[in-house]
């Protein structure tokens, strides 16, 4: 390819994904303060338990599990509004069919947000039991007050923090990428490119897929010194913010 031709589409796609990425961080921003008030009733309910020496449940994880879920539920409305934003002027089309929306989000609640919510409470409980016994081991019985005070640092500098953001923003880029791809092959859009945020970033995973085209049912596929890596969209892992590109053909 031309080095300008080369040059000025890069620079296109670059202001694509600023687009994206700006269009997004309100959701993000709202994304996050809902984790950190969830996460902030649950350690509530952890502290409580544990002063009362219940240490078999921290939480009840069936509820947090509801409230995470119908949490990401009605954040992802809001992403998937943005999706049809941007499908509209690609596509050029005054309204979409509800029915279409409803179905596809309805699609996605069911086929990934289960799986990321109890993948999140797994992390969770997992932790805190890791704390637990490792507490144990160091002091040959629960030092409460040490207890308490390693998991009270795990929520307020891990969950109310990084974790809160890692979630929201690697979420809202997985919603908003099936929302987008879904839209845009009813409407006969059957090729996806891959649009890698820091493409020029060589040791990047999203920098060797950037510009990878495939059918819309066909995985992405990377292989690196770790293994192989296949998604059908973006996100490529935690924290990843690449985007896709719907093509009517190749």
């Amino acid at each position: 390819m031309n080095k300008v031709v080369e040059y000025l589409l890069y620079s296109k796609q670059n202001q694509l994904w600023m687009s994206v990425n700006l269009s997004l961080r309100g959701v993000i921003s709202d994304f996050r303060n809902k984790l950190r008030g969830y996460f902030s009733n649950q350690q509530k309910e952890v502290m409580k338990n544990v002063k009362s020496d219940n240490f078999s449940n921290f939480y009840d994880k069936d509820k947090y599990i509801q409230k995470l879920s119908n949490l990401y539920a009605e954040l992802s409305i809001k992403i998937f509004n943005k999706a049809i934003d941007r499908v509209k002027k690609e596509v050029d089309v005054e309204g979409i069919d509800d029915d279409l929306i409803k179905y596809i989000i309805k699609k996605y609640v069911s086929l990934t947000i289960t799986d990321i919510v109890n993948n999140v409470e797994r992390t969770t409980y997992k932790t805190l039991n890791r704390y637990l016994n490792k507490n144990i081991e160091e002091y040959g019985e629960i030092n409460k007050d040490e207890l308490i005070k390693k998991v009270n640092e795990y929520y307020n500098n891990d969950c109310k923090g990084r974790r809160s953001l890692e979630i929201a923003r690697t979420e809202t880029y997985r919603c908003y990428n099936f929302g987008y791809l879904s839209l845009m092959v009813s409407y006969g859009y059957h090729w996806k490119k891959w649009i890698a945020k820091n493409a020029g970033k060589k040791d990047s995973l999203g920098a060797r897929l950037h510009n990878q085209v495939k059918f819309y049912l066909e995985d992405f596929v990377v292989i690196d010194e770790k293994g192989k890596f296949s998604v059908q969209h973006p996100p490529l892992h935690p924290w990843n913010e690449d985007i896709i590109i719907a093509l009517r053909e190749v």
